[in-house]
């Protein structure tokens, strides 16, 4: 018994400190003035990590009362967050492909080619 109160306190602390950094990046979403979030992004690097925290912690504290039901909310919650993990991977390789891609052809191929490859590798990779 004691081995679960133990492992049901470290999901209600890894829940906590969830809730606490989210609210951390949301406060630096509205203080930062150099990108005007959308709704998606305030979807999945807001609300639906609160709400996967906020999972972790009630199933945490629901272990005492509902033991065979509350791994079934801590499972939903790592769910949850792999599949935004997911997303935000996505959208980091969109972002390389296409942002960047468009500002390295904007660039002279003299200030691209500042690394100190052997040739055969440097124009393969450009």
């Amino acid at each position: 018994m004691a081995r679960s109160q133990s492992s049901s306190h470290s999901l209600g602390v890894a829940g906590l400190i969830g809730i606490a950094y989210i609210i951390v990046i949301a406060l630096g979403i509205r203080k930062q003035n150099t990108y005007k979030p959308f709704f998606e992004d305030w979807l999945f690097h807001v609300l639906l990590p609160l709400a996967a925290y906020a999972t972790l912690t009630v199933s945490a504290l629901a272990t005492r009362v509902y033991v065979r039901e509350a791994p079934f909310g801590v499972a939903a919650a790592a769910l949850l967050l792999l599949f935004i993990g997911i997303h935000d991977a996505w959208d980091i390789v969109t972002y390389h492909v296409f942002a960047r891609k468009k500002n390295r052809l904007s660039t002279p191929r003299l200030f691209r080619l500042k690394c100190h490859w052997p040739p055969q590798w440097r124009d393969a990779a450009l």
